[in-house]
């Protein structure tokens, strides 16, 4: 009996890891992507001055950093289209899972012991391309509109669960677009007992 207890607390533990909400669920987020993000420079960084060591040359580490940051800014406006279309968590996965492959390939090149400028240059390519897909892109809806049970309408942080009394209002959308919508939806800003009131 003890043991199916035991079982029950460890599936009931992983359980809330798995449901982290609100500030929490954002706060790993941004961690984990900070520490990626630096990660991915830091890498790209590194990889130059190794460059530079072995070969002395300009163009070399000129080449090398021109592709991993070239590579973040073309592939930006993919991203935001991206980013706007499919889940924001799904597109930063993919886009952690295919730094990790490139890292790994990187590592791979200099195990075999015979890396080139070309599989450097490739590798910092990209990963840089990745990078672009994690960054948060801010014309994504960061806050969302609630609504009581008064009909009063707020702009509350979309990463937040709602306060006590408000739920979603079903609109989501940048900062113009949700003024524009509680100025629609909420023209009398009294609460709706005040409104009906004699």
């Amino acid at each position: 009996m003890t043991g199916r207890t035991e079982l029950g607390q460890r599936a009931g533990r992983l359980t809330r890891l798995r449901q982290l909400t609100g500030l929490r669920a954002f706060t790993v987020l941004w961690v984990g992507q900070l520490a990626s993000s630096t990660g991915t420079r830091m890498t790209n960084f590194v990889l130059g001055i190794w460059v530079w060591q072995q070969t002395g040359q300009a163009s070399a580490l000129a080449l090398l950093t021109f592709f991993a940051f070239g590579a973040t800014v073309v592939c930006s406006p993919l991203a935001g289209s991206l980013v706007d279309r499919l889940s924001r968590r799904l597109t930063i996965m993919l886009s952690d899972i295919g730094s990790a492959v490139a890292t790994g390939l990187l590592l791979l090149v200099f195990l075999t012991g015979h890396a080139q400028l070309w599989e450097l240059i490739l590798t910092n390519t990209l990963t840089g391309g990745f990078l672009a897909f994690q960054y948060m892109h801010p014309d994504r809806p960061l806050f969302k509109v609630v609504v009581n049970d008064e009909r009063q309408h707020a702009i509350w942080p979309a990463c937040r669960d709602n306060a006590p009394g408000w739920r979603d209002a079903g609109f989501t959308g940048d900062e113009q677009q949700r003024a524009a919508y509680v100025a629609e939806v909420w023209p009398d800003i009294r609460p709706a007992s005040v409104r009906s009131a004699p």
